[in-house]
């Protein structure tokens, strides 16, 4: 017998013979496939939780009835249309006289109940309505993407 031959031969009792790895392979992708990937599947962008990250640059107010800052500028973010949560990464440096600057992250669900809307768009609207809350004087490096929290 020739090389050919036994190289041959060789070949085909390895394709005949079903290894015990694969088999495993095959059930627990199955399994997967049965369990996570479908409701991946069913699930559209417009029901996850999305996060993007923005710094804005705010100013102090010292009235002798009333003072409004960071905290009363999180407030109004917080109560925007679909923000969910926002979290301070960069918490009040000052850069300039009554001039700071805060990082922060925002999470937001883009649909409500009988409305669906895609999530770049809800992140615009987000970032038009920080603009216009007061005290606030500019937002900046807002992240381009978003990231899916779930």
């Amino acid at each position: 017998m020739n090389f050919h031959q036994k190289w041959k031969s060789y070949l085909v009792q390895e394709d005949s013979i079903q290894k015990p790895s694969s088999v495993f392979q095959n059930k627990f992708y199955d399994e997967l496939d049965a369990n996570f990937l479908n409701e991946e599947r069913g699930r559209s962008r417009q029901r996850g939780i999305y996060k993007f990250y923005c710094m804005l640059t705010y100013g102090l107010t010292h009235d002798e009835t009333h003072s409004r800052g960071l905290d009363d500028i999180l407030a109004d973010l917080r109560a925007l249309p679909y923000v969910t949560i926002v979290t301070v990464v960069i918490r009040n440096q000052k850069i300039a006289e009554s001039k700071y600057i805060a990082g922060l992250s925002v999470k937001f669900i883009p649909s409500i109940p009988g409305e669906y809307n895609s999530p770049e768009d809800i992140k615009i609207k987000i970032i038009r309505g920080v603009k216009s809350l007061a005290n606030v004087q500019n937002i900046f490096k807002v992240s381009s993407g978003l990231e899916r929290i779930e």
